[in-house]
């Protein structure tokens, strides 16, 4: 390969800006949440607090004569987790009365069969689970482990859990949609704009390819704007009222229902010879999970592979993994599972590596 010549150089050893710094330094309305278009109106979107519940009733009627209010009505919905659920809309003619008005909002909910779902319960299942040898897959199994632990100088064990994150972007989520007849035109800051414009056209029946999508600047993703529900939400939104809306959420709403990264727990059991070298590695892990086409599979981000270090570096290597179900919509923060693997597996290796007097 001819490299270009250092007196060609058009970028290299200049300085070089962000295309938008100036316009972010003035305040310039770059992000989703800055967004206006002429006649709009403002939205929140109030669910379940148990993730896929569905309304049975809610006080519209008071919620109609407060004060900026347009209107207020339920969406009934899907039973996607990370598309649209099912919700109370209110409109209003700011984001501020929308907001005062959701505090007078009373919903009964139907919360459904994992009302009764909490991390307590996670954790004893995980606990019970993680005590049995096999899981239910075996994610790689190399020599003999049980021998080499029953051989080792030393074994230790150590029990890792981390908890369900969300991703609390700076700007909450958000989109502005305006629905017609026959096509739609959305202001929106997601990572995927195709996945947007399917998420909307999913609410509306409008088709995909009509929707235009305009991907305003973003205040922090790190995979959270991945998915589309608050994009499917305004789009709905707007459909039924008729006009353009800006759906905003609280940082209530951001925390309650993000797509979160999942948790997990693992169960490390490691033996060392006696001249300190790593022999045996054991983990049992369990995670959370989703069911789908193939039954109960761990959330994206949440699924240890093979690779997996130490896996190949240590002869006697087994690793086996157990799923458990839950209704809680999960999915990649930053570097999908690595972020939270490392902490448990390195930290394991730290322990290690202290009984073996490195």
């Amino acid at each position: 390969v001819r490299l270009k010549d250092p007196k060609d150089f058009k970028l290299l050893g200049t300085r070089v800006g962000g295309y938008q710094n100036q316009d972010i330094v003035t305040g310039k309305p770059l992000f989703g949440i800055d967004q206006k278009v002429e006649g709009m109106l403002y939205a929140v979107y109030q669910k379940c607090p148990v993730f896929g519940g569905k309304v049975v009733s809610a006080n519209l009627d008071k919620v109609r004569t407060l004060p900026g209010v347009k209107d207020a009505f339920v969406i009934e919905g899907t039973a996607n987790l990370v598309g649209l659920m099912p919700g109370v809309a209110i409109v209003a003619d700011s984001t501020w009365a929308a907001i005062s008005a959701r505090k007078q909002l009373e919903v009964q909910w139907d919360e459904g069969d994992h009302a009764n779902d909490s991390t307590v319960e996670f954790t004893r299942q995980a606990a019970e689970l993680g005590a049995k040898p096999d899981g239910m897959s075996v994610v790689r199994n190399d020599g003999d482990t049980a021998a080499a632990l029953a051989g080792a100088a030393k074994v230790i064990e150590a029990r890792y859990a981390y908890p369900l994150i969300a991703h609390a972007c700076l700007e909450p989520m958000n989109t502005l949609a305006d629905v017609k007849a026959d096509h739609a035109e959305l202001w929106s800051p997601t990572q995927e704009p195709g996945a947007a414009a399917r998420a909307a056209a999913g609410a509306t029946g409008i088709p995909a390819e009509n929707i235009k999508v305009n991907v305003a600047r973003m205040g922090g993703a790190f995979g959270r704007r991945w998915f589309s529900g608050f994009a499917a939400e305004a789009a709905a939104i707007s459909k039924k009222a008729g006009a353009p809306v800006k759906l905003t959420w609280t940082r209530e709403d951001d925390l309650l229902h993000d797509e979160f990264r999942p948790g997990g727990y693992h169960h490390f059991k490691g033996g060392v010879d006696e001249a300190g070298k790593l022999v045996a590695w054991q983990n049992h892990y369990v995670t959370f999970g989703v069911r789908g086409n193939n039954g109960l599979q761990p959330a994206m981000g949440g699924g240890l592979d093979g690779g997996q270090f130490p896996g190949r570096f240590v002869p006697n290597f087994k690793t086996v993994q157990s799923v458990l179900d839950c209704r809680i919509p999960m999915g990649p923060w930053r570097c999908p599972g690595n972020n939270a693997f490392g902490f448990a597996i390195q930290g394991f290796i730290d322990e290690l590596a202290h009984a073996a007097g490195k």
